[in-house]
């Protein structure tokens, strides 16, 4: 568990939930679909089915393993550079082979061409906002320790100078006894009471 503060239940909840709901729904409609349908589609550019496919078995378990992490707090910084990174390429990707290679805006019948097209364009606002999301939970972390890394420094800063006032208050004592017992000393000199005792005779 990451030192310092822990995002809000309710931020961490938001991208879990829209990561894994992502991340299964990418999985089937792009990753099994054209895995299992390869040939059936006959309109669609090959590369274009390629990208996709490649793209949403990518984006699944990275995002799904990210997601994950960000709910729990582990290692925050890191899941949020994997989430960004995962919406970034593989959004792009996604949504620049639906819109050239399928050509969703583009189908026999307007209703097909409505359906797909807005079908990507959702997929691809959802992974900026997660993107987005990411980033800021990101910022969030590093914040949060770049707080408890000045705080430990402080700390430090407040045990040194405790440790040189003990020395110096220890040096100031042994000087004062010392001098103390100097005084002490020529206070009860003998030779001094002897030269007394020999001027009263």
């Amino acid at each position: 568990m990451t030192t310092g503060t822990i995002a809000k239940f309710g931020e961490r909840w938001r991208i879990f939930f829209l990561g894994t709901i992502l991340s299964i729904w990418i999985f089937i409609i792009d990753g099994m679909n054209y895995a299992l349908n390869w040939e059936e589609d006959t309109l669609s550019e090959p590369w274009a089915k390629a990208v996709v496919l490649i793209s949403g078995f990518i984006f699944c378990v990275p995002t799904l393993v990210a997601s994950f992490m960000m709910l729990v707090w582990v290692k925050p910084k890191t899941a949020a550079v994997i989430i960004m990174l995962s919406c970034l390429i593989c959004g792009a990707s996604r949504l620049v082979a639906t819109l050239l290679g399928f050509r969703d805006f583009w189908q026999e019948s307007q209703l097909d061409s409505t359906t797909s097209g807005t079908t990507d364009v959702a997929i691809a606002g959802l992974q900026l906002f997660l993107l987005f999301d990411a980033l800021h939970l990101y910022r969030l972390a590093a914040k949060a320790e770049s707080k408890g890394y000045q705080r430990i420094r402080a700390d430090d800063e407040d045990d040194h100078d405790d440790s040189h006032q003990r020395r110096s208050s220890n040096r100031d004592d042994v000087v004062q006894i010392s001098e103390d017992s100097e005084l002490n000393s020529g206070a009860m000199n003998p030779f001094e009471n002897q030269n007394n005792a020999y001027n009263q005779l």
